[in-house]
């Protein structure tokens, strides 16, 4: 059931079984899962409504460092669906070694495995409208004869399945509407979270709706699902169970922010330009609209045994096709590209996404400003450190060395591509709640609970220990159902 809550009186008190703070893509998968339980009473607090409007998206604004990256009011959408409103649609798993702990990468690894949500990928397919159960690349590799992969001994293809993309604002909106044991508040703006007398739980959220009307909503479980920058915004403003905010005892909450950065850096002459097309360019999987298409994009990384044998981070390799290559276009190349070209020769771009180390000084903080509501806005400060910089040239080095010696192509590197002069950031806000066993080391365990608080948890990215290159939507509809099942419902 949706309601508005510009409508509500003041001082109106909702109770429930768990009350979600978010109505984006973890949001409305908690929800509407735990919804399958009829015993459980959900309420959503959404601070917008179904379009954008100026006062929820206000509520955005913020500083940004460095200058370059999204301002967090465009970044971000604040009405329901949330960011999904302008996600493009890529999906991948975070690789199993994304999880474990890399000795070349400090402060690396969950406390959970990726078998642990490798058992949620059926349903999370489901979820974003894929194609198929998996992402196993032997799996689409063998679907279609149409795919020609590029076989190099030290790489592996990686498969992005493309979703439509899903709007869930719009695609579960009449489910959220039929749901009898939920209640879906628009314009419900958290400003507090009240703590019980020992802080060990928290008591009831306070919200307050755009005419500035309060009310409270009464739980058994609190879950934070607002995102990367507004989880840890909220947390740090929730200060009755700390003086420097929820989940705040070690000063954690807010750090580690990261953010995938995708730019180019080479470019390469492949053999079998027209064969490699369906599978490696993304123009082709997004634009095939035919019945049954397969919707997927091809990328490449390098094997998991390589990666750690040379204490390379994780990196994702994506090509775009600019053309065949005639004699006369070959020409015009540098002999060391142009050399030695097979049959069907083929210009690409090559872009690259590395992981970056999670950086305790990278951090969204509070300043003195206030919103709207009263509540002190978010400043963000993205840092990319020295280690960042010689992780993306290892990382290319090796691509050149692995890719031209298997015999696919002729790599050229561009020269001064670090730092990028045109980066393209993801606006994937991930690790500001990260989570850890040990309280000193994050923000929640590993059931996404917050450290030594018993009935609050945290849904979506900012829980994320370590980053890989994976887009992360695919994890935090993954980790939404595991969340779910934690918290009572059915996910069979």
């Amino acid at each position: 059931m949706i309601f508005d809550a510009n409508q509500l009186p003041s001082g109106t008190r909702l109770e429930c079984d768990v009350c979600i703070i978010g109505g984006g893509v973890a949001g409305i998968v908690l929800a509407l899962t735990l919804s399958r339980n009829s015993a459980l009473k959900i309420v959503i607090a959404e601070g917008g409504g179904f379009d954008s409007d100026p006062f929820s998206t206000a509520l955005y604004t913020g500083e940004a460092d460095p200058a370059d990256y999204p301002a967090m009011h465009k970044s971000r959408l604040r009405y329901l669906g949330g960011s999904s409103n302008h996600w493009g649609g890529w999906t991948l798993p975070l690789r199993a070694s994304d999880f474990a702990p890399r000795e070349f990468l400090p402060r690396s690894g969950w406390p959970i495995t990726r078998e642990s949500l490798a058992r949620y990928d059926a349903e999370a397919s489901r979820w974003l409208q894929l194609n198929g159960d998996t992402h196993d690349t032997a799996f689409w590799l063998n679907h279609s004869d149409d795919f020609q992969p590029l076989h190099a001994p030290d790489m592996v293809t990686d498969i992005y399945r493309l979703s439509p993309p899903t709007r869930f604002g719009e695609a579960y909106r009449q489910q959220l509407k039929d749901a009898e044991n939920i209640y879906l508040m628009l314009h419900a703006n958290a400003v507090d979270l009240v703590a019980h007398e020992n802080a060990r739980a928290a008591r009831q959220l306070v919200c307050m709706n755009q005419t500035s009307r309060r009310f409270e909503i009464a739980a058994s479980q609190y879950v934070l699902a607002a995102g990367g920058i507004e989880n840890p915004r909220l947390m740090l403003n929730f200060r009755s169970f700390h003086r420097d905010g929820l989940g705040n005892e070690h000063g954690n909450v807010g750090r580690y922010f990261s953010d995938h950065v995708g730019f180019r850096f080479s470019q390469a002459v492949i053999d079998g330009y027209a064969g490699r097309r369906p599978l490696y360019d993304p123009v082709v999987g997004f634009t095939d609209r035919r019945e049954g298409a397969h919707r997927l994009v091809g990328g490449m990384s390098f094997s998991d045994a390589y990666s750690n044998a040379n204490g390379l981070r994780n990196t994702g390799f994506l090509f775009q096709f600019r053309g065949p290559l005639d004699e006369s276009g070959l020409a015009e190349l540098p002999q060391s590209m142009a050399g030695n070209a097979g049959n069907d020769p083929g210009l690409v771009d090559v872009f690259m996404g590395v992981e970056q180390a999670p950086n305790r000084d990278s951090r969204v903080s509070l300043v003195r400003d206030k919103d709207l509501l009263g509540m002190n806005k978010a400043e963000l400060d993205f840092r990319l450190d020295k280690s960042d910089a010689e992780a993306v040239n290892a990382s290319a080095d090796h691509f050149a060395r692995v890719f031209s010696a298997s015999g696919l192509g002729r790599v050229k590197l561009e020269q001064g591509f670090w730092p990028p002069k045109a980066p393209e950031y993801g606006s994937h806000h991930m690790g500001t709640t990260r989570m850890s066993l040990d309280p000193r080391d994050g923000v929640v365990d590993p059931d996404c609970r917050v450290h030594g608080v018993d009935n609050v948890f945290v849904a979506g990215s900012s829980v994320f220990p370590t980053y890989g290159y994976a887009q992360p939507t695919w994890t935090i509809v993954c980790l939404a159902l595991r969340l779910a099942e934690t918290l009572g419902g059915d996910v069979s």
